[in-house]
């Protein structure tokens, strides 16, 4: 019994949230500002980054195209043989959004980004005892965006980011969390 109330609680609260907010159309703005979290799987190293952030401005062209401006980094403290490292990626990059039009509160989206990255490594306790190498960064993705309130949007995205440095080529699996902030009200 005390299941099923608490099944029939959520229940309510997702709907009165989702029903109350209002719809992307009726409340058209000129872009947002977003920061969010974000954790990154390095497959060539096969080693998570736990520790992300990202900020991003967004352009509206219309109603279902926008241009897109990210920074953004992740972070891990690796132990090595004999050292504990500190790597880095950190990517400064710029892409169009394509969203769907519709009288809606939540919206798929996907994107395409490209830029440059940058490609830290450090061993902590040793002076001097750094490395970092710049390159391409070509970013794939997509996700869902939602509006929580007139002034507060949410966006949950998955990206592939590809860096080409130093002739040799990486890939990288990104999901990040962030909120929004609308701005240039219509």
């Amino acid at each position: 019994m005390r299941i099923r109330f608490s099944l029939l609680s959520a229940a309510v609260v997702v709907v009165a949230l989702f029903t109350a907010a209002p719809a992307f159309a009726q409340d058209e703005v000129r872009g947002d500002f977003s920061v969010g979290y974000s954790v990154m799987r390095d497959s060539d190293l096969s080693a998570t980054f736990p520790a992300g952030f990202l900020f991003a401005i967004t352009g509206d062209v219309n109603k279902n195209i926008r241009i897109i401006g990210e920074f953004g980094g992740n972070y891990k403290v690796m132990d090595v043989p004999g050292a504990r490292v500190r790597l880095g990626v950190t990517t400064y990059q710029g892409g169009i959004r394509f969203l769907p039009v519709g009288d809606t509160t939540i919206r798929p989206f996907v994107q395409f980004l490209a830029g440059g990255a940058r490609l830290t490594g450090t061993v902590l306790g040793v002076f001097g005892a750094n490395d970092a190498a710049s390159g391409l960064a070509i970013q794939p993705g997509g996700g869902v965006e939602w509006r929580l309130s007139r002034l507060l949007d949410a966006r949950t995205q998955v990206d592939y980011r590809s860096v080409r440095s130093n002739g040799e080529t990486t890939g990288e699996y990104r999901v990040a969390f962030s909120v929004a902030i609308p701005f240039g009200r219509r």
